[in-house]
């Protein structure tokens, strides 16, 4: 097996801000990303008014820029973002993506199969500046019945992510 050529491109504190093989893989361990999920919220939204989506726990979050207090994202470096929000639903759900505490991107997802979870994911990309904040909101829309705008208590059913595009 040959060795192959590594160049690393520093920051200058020191640390790999960017590694390029000889085979052309780009590597950039620094680029801010995250994906959180609602894990430790032990209640269920059921209200009919836009409210934050409490995703609490991150299982990635490169640099620190998604605060699971605030949820809420907070743009370190101006350029291209994807974002995506992956939810359960029980009822009738608008899913929002809101930058700088206005609506940016939505989804309807108003189909009640009854007694059933469903599942609904919006993703865009966005132009931000630094300190540009981004958060996860939900809305129930009164079905008469039984709703609930997010299933948690695992990784694997609601998330918010996000990444650094260019």
């Amino acid at each position: 097996m040959s060795n192959l050529l590594v160049q690393n491109i520093k920051h200058t504190n020191g640390t790999v801000a960017q590694t390029i093989d000889s085979t052309g893989r780009i590597t950039t361990p620094a680029r801010p990303v995250f994906k959180a999920s609602i894990l430790t919220q032990t209640g269920r939204s059921t209200h009919t008014s836009i409210e934050v989506s409490p995703y609490d726990t991150v299982q990635t979050n490169v640099g620190s820029h998604f605060n699971t207090s605030t949820h809420t994202f907070t743009v370190p470096v101006a350029g291209e973002y994807f974002f995506s929000i992956s939810q359960n639903k029980y009822g009738k759900l608008i899913v929002y993506l809101y930058k700088n505490g206005s609506v940016f991107h939505a989804g309807e997802f108003l189909h009640d199969s009854g007694s059933n979870w469903e599942h609904c994911t919006i993703s865009t990309v966005v132009t931000c500046a630094v300190d540009d904040t981004i958060q996860a909101r939900h809305k129930l829309v009164d079905n008469g019945g039984t709703q609930y705008a997010w299933n948690g208590g695992s990784p694997t059913w609601d998330s918010f992510s996000g990444f650094l595009m260019g």
